[in-house]
């Protein structure tokens, strides 16, 4: 209601200070620590590897990212909590289908954070409905900002990617079926895929230049998410041997206020960099969406372990 109100009288929100790409990144980061949570349940690509994986690579890749998956499946809500307050207050509350999908998109993200430590917050279906909200919220958003010629395929296919080769398998009958089922709604995706191209022509008018559209999306979801694994683990590696050396024994206090400094200048480091790059109107190479995932991440990674520090703290 204090949103509603801030609109009708300034409207803008932080729109007018901060880059858009900076709302769009904070929710792709909060997008990457639900695929890496859901990781142990259901694997990367139509359900591999499983906890029954017997084969090297899959063995491997569960091995290498227990701990960062265990921890980040403990402490993810501090940053899926930023960033959906983050992009609240980015928009003002037009009243586009657009808009209305991004603001219910946030406000589920609210609710699960209401709904911690219940059974709905576990909740499979639930859970999936978060996750995959933003392949329709995506597509009508670049359906409704670039017309029947824009970007709108690569958003409408991109996330279906995701949700056909991933997250569909968050949901537990899968488990019930035979294993060649979960190959049918990825053939069914390339099917409609293929099909739609055929008749999507370029800015010159050519056919089937504009394939590579649908693999953008997962090919950095899929990376930047085993990035955070890894950058987790290097974290943990940091903090063991920290836990070690005498300072850590000698100087608990000053760890605890060290801590709290810590964690509210990372966070205020992603506001500066938000207003920075909107203010001098940064005009770097590549996709901005690049530059704020490659600095939101890591900065909100070792807030999460200020926050682990503080909660595991003997003061």
């Amino acid at each position: 209601m204090l949103h509603l109100a801030q609109t009708h009288l300034t409207y803008d929100a932080t729109a007018q200070d901060v880059s858009i790409f900076s709302s769009q990144g904070s929710v792709i980061v909060a997008l990457l620590l639900m695929m890496v949570i859901e990781f142990q349940d259901r694997g990367v690509l139509f359900g591999w590897p499983s906890v029954n994986s017997t084969d090297y690579m899959g063995r491997t890749l569960r091995s290498s990212t227990h701990r960062s998956v265990t921890l980040i499946r403990k402490y993810h809500g501090y940053i899926i909590m930023w960033a959906a307050v983050f992009t609240f207050w980015y928009h003002p509350m037009e009243n586009t289908l657009g808009h209305v999908m991004g603001f219910v998109n946030t406000w589920i993200f609210m609710l699960q954070g209401g709904l911690v430590y219940t059974d709905m917050h576990l909740n499979k279906y639930w859970r999936f409905v978060l996750e995959t909200w933003v392949a329709v919220h995506g597509a009508i958003v670049a359906y409704q900002t670039g017309g029947p010629t824009g970007y709108w395929p690569m958003f409408t296919f991109g996330f279906s990617a995701l949700v056909v080769f991933t997250q569909l398998f968050t949901l537990p009958f899968w488990k019930h079926l035979p294993t060649w089922t979960r190959y049918v709604p990825a053939l069914v995706y390339l099917t409609i895929t293929l099909h739609t191209y055929s008749s999507l022509p370029d800015e010159n008018g050519r056919l089937w230049t504009r394939l590579w559209e649908p693999i953008v999306i997962p090919l950095n979801q899929y990376f930047f998410a085993l990035a955070i694994c890894g950058l987790v683990t290097l974290c943990l590696n940091i903090e063991s041997k920290f836990n070690a050396s005498f300072i850590h024994k000698s100087l608990v206090q000053v760890e605890y206020v060290g801590c709290i400094i810590g964690f509210l200048l990372l966070y205020l480091t992603k506001i500066v960099f938000s207003w920075a790059y909107q203010y001098y109107d940064a005009q770097l190479p590549g996709n901005p969406m690049v530059y704020f995932v490659g600095v939101f991440t890591p900065s909100a990674i070792v807030a999460s372990f200020f926050i682990k520090r503080l909660v595991e703290s003997k003061v």
